[in-house]
């Protein structure tokens, strides 16, 4: 079940909301791997038009790759290895938080946030069209914002304690 290593900061509720999310995430990809799924919808739309088979390919390995580190009984150190593992969880928790919200449960996933994504929320400046290019500009590195260019996502963060999935690692747009 994904979350039971995260039950002193999730409870119950919430660890069955991700291990639904993700099924229903997964599901969804894989019904039409051509249409905009609910969770390439998810992603920042400013890059949308680069959101093409590939990258949703190698998206869906590695939202499989967080649902099973998720699962582990013994997560990783660091749990999260690259800009687009944590854009695939943070795309799990809010449909996990839409999911509980629908329920009328409250639906707090600080403290696991705090914990998985060790307390860096960098991808959300991705979704902030105010500091649009930011992440192509000096100030990405001044501020040591990690693999936050497109090209980028999918590469291991220097500090991963754990390699991406090997289908997202090598360049297969060739």
């Amino acid at each position: 079940m994904i979350g039971d290593a995260w039950a002193d900061c999730l409870a119950k509720s919430h660890r069955d909301a991700l291990n639904d999310s993700l099924c229903i995430l997964v599901d969804d990809f894989l019904n039409d791997p051509e249409d905009i799924s609910i969770c390439i919808a998810a992603l920042p739309p400013k890059f949308l038009h680069r959101y093409d088979g590939l990258f949703r390919r190698k998206f869906l390995v590695t939202l499989l790759t967080v649902g099973y580190k998720l699962a582990l009984t013994e997560p990783p150190a660091h749990l999260l290895s690259c800009t687009a593992e944590e854009l695939a969880l943070y795309v799990l928790i809010d449909e996990a938080r839409c999911a509980l919200m629908a329920q009328e449960i409250s639906a707090d996933f600080s403290e696991f946030e705090d914990q998985a994504f060790q307390d860096d929320m960098d991808i959300m400046i991705l979704y902030d069209m105010s500091l649009d290019g930011i992440e192509d500009s000096a100030v990405d590195e001044e501020m040591a914002f990690g693999n936050l260019q497109f090209d980028k996502w999918f590469e291991p963060f220097l500090n991963a304690s754990t390699p991406v999935h090997p289908y997202t690692a090598e360049d297969r747009s060739n």
